[in-house]
């Protein structure tokens, strides 16, 4: 009889066995470092522990995946899709999945893979899995609008430069319906308007659909509705993050309506939610020149300048990303949930 081999330990057990153990950085440093991390010997480490301990090792491997995948340049896709099939293949959805599902959702859209947001792939499986969970069909109206505002992007392709240009920009393109490519945009904005419409009451997305819902109505070129929808948001808002971009939003409509001194004080009023953020401290600043109100311009930029620069953090950088800025809390709950 030939000797029993012992198994050879792998790059990836060897890093889940330090994930379990709590050395998150060091697990996903080796991985990175090492070049990715080996489904095949995820699935055997997941098999090691018996059933017994099946369910929580895959939390686990699917949380370890899911870091390995933030931390590359070329945001592997199929690391999701392997992970979300895990657990469709496991039982009934759970708690646990729902927060993985969550982060992996966030963390798609932070980078625009849009190939997994199609509601055919990883995106309409949490749908499916958590029909009740409205931050799915949040991501789902969120997918619909980005896609309708990059007319050159399809579903099928990974979006690598997100980066937002400049808030004035952005909120004075109105979408032009004379053009076809103009009305097939307008097309998509109101389809995407609809899907935001069917969540302003929700209690846990409402003020941010109708945030997003009021943006959309400002691309289509209806500036008093999309007034009214960041009023709305503005009063039922919790999030910080909601509040000040709704404050902002309506303070740029009265601006570009002639309305100064109601823009001043919505700025005004925007920085008291977020101190320092670069797109109220600019514009701000921009509409006190304008007014010739000279130092208060001087006075409000030197402060943004001489500011710590975690104070000067903008909403408004994370507003093209959808749920990436709630990324980091959800993977915190995963490693809670892992111990």
């Amino acid at each position: 009889m030939l000797p029993r081999q012992q198994k050879v330990s792998s790059a990836t057990s060897d890093a889940l066995d330090r994930y379990a153990s709590g050395d998150y950085d060091g697990a996903v440093g080796s991985l990175v470092y090492l070049g990715g991390f080996s489904t095949v010997d995820a699935d055997e480490w997941i098999k090691r522990g018996g059933l017994r301990e099946a369910d929580h090792r895959r939390l686990i491997a699917s949380a370890l995946a899911l870091d390995v995948t933030a931390a590359k340049d070329a945001w592997p896709v199929a690391l999701i899709e392997w992970m979300c099939e895990g657990f469709r293949n496991a039982g009934p959805p759970t708690v646990n999945e729902d927060i993985w599902m969550q982060a992996s959702i966030a963390l798609a859209e932070g980078d625009g893979m849009w190939s997994i947001l199609k509601t055919d792939n990883h995106l309409g499986h949490a749908l499916a899995r958590f029909p009740d969970d409205p931050r799915f069909k949040l991501a789902q109206a969120f997918v619909a609008a980005a896609v309708a505002a990059q007319p050159a992007v399809t579903t099928g392709t990974i979006v690598t430069d997100q980066t937002p240009v400049a808030f004035d920009s952005i909120a004075a393109s109105i979408v032009d319906r004379s053009t076809d490519a103009g009305a097939r945009a307008a097309g998509q904005y109101e389809r995407a308007a609809t899907q935001f419409e069917a969540l302003v009451a929700d209690p846990v997305v409402g003020p941010e659909a109708r945030l997003r819902l009021g943006d959309l109505r400002r691309r289509l070129g209806r500036a008093d509705a999309a007034a009214d929808e960041f009023r709305q948001a503005d009063a039922a808002a919790t999030d910080p993050f909601v509040t000040y971009l709704a404050r902002l939003s309506l303070a740029w409509n009265d601006a570009a309506a002639g309305r100064d001194a109601e823009a001043i004080a919505g700025y005004e009023s925007a920085l008291a939610i977020v101190p320092h953020a670069r797109s109220a401290s600019t514009l701000l600043a921009a509409l006190f020149m304008t007014h010739g109100r000279v130092t208060e311009a001087e006075t409000l930029m030197d402060a943004f300048l001489s500011a710590p620069p975690a104070s000067t953090d903008d909403p408004w950088r994370e507003y093209p990303h959808g749920d990436l800025r709630l990324y980091p809390a959800l993977m915190a709950k995963l490693r809670e949930a892992i111990k």
